[in-house]
Parts: C-alpha cells; structure tokens; sequence
C-alpha cells in the first residue's frame, strides 16, 4: 500500500522550487518592462522610417533597389517589431546594474 503526503506535506516540499520559479518570473518580467521602455525611441524611428517605406512609388523603390512586395510587407510589420541588431538591453547599460542590484536583487530574495 502506497502511503502518499498529505496537501500539507506536499505543498512543503514543493514550496522551494515554486519561489524559485516565481522569483525567475518576476525578474524576467521586469527586465522585459525595461528593455520595452529603453526601446520605445527605437520602436519610433522604425515605425516612421515603415512609413516612409510605404509612401514611396514603385519607381523610387526600384532606384534603391527594393522590390515593392517587399518595401509593402515591410511596411505593415508591427511597431514593435523592430530588427533584431537595433534592438537595445538593459544589461547593455551601465546605470542598469546598479537598478537592478538597488531592485531586482531584493525582489528576487522575497518569499511570497
């Protein structure tokens, strides 16, 4: 006969791991408001460039060399979804260390 852990038993040893995973969430929540907030200017200048893309003819764009399907495509992506190699990070930066060791840190060390 199989002797299983009550609720109580159970909740107790899984505990540990659960504030563990909630406290990756948590930092990793706020390391992707950051990084949203430091690539906002971003976001702005790509989405005007988009439109400018969108406005030109299609004889402009064979000048440049760009395809009107894809100049039309490119033109109606998202205002977030910018190029990988424009992005910007937090840890990029300097003055985030210290943002994260004065907020982050002690986040994580919090047992909820």
């Amino acid at each position: 006969m199989e002797i299983r852990p009550t609720t109580q038993q159970h909740h107790a040893q899984s505990n540990g791991s659960r504030n563990a995973s909630k406290n990756t969430v948590i930092g990793n929540l706020i390391a992707a408001v950051i990084d949203v907030v430091i690539n906002l200017p971003v976001m702005h200048n790509v989405w005007l460039e988009r439109r400018a893309l969108g406005k030109l003819s299609d004889e402009q764009l064979s000048d440049i060399g760009i395809h009107p399907n894809h100049a039309s495509t490119e033109s109606r992506r998202h205002f977030f979804d910018i190029p990988f190699a424009r992005r910007k990070r937090a840890r990029d930066f300097k003055m985030f260390e210290k943002l994260e060791a004065q907020f982050v840190k002690p986040f994580n060390k919090r047992r909820f």
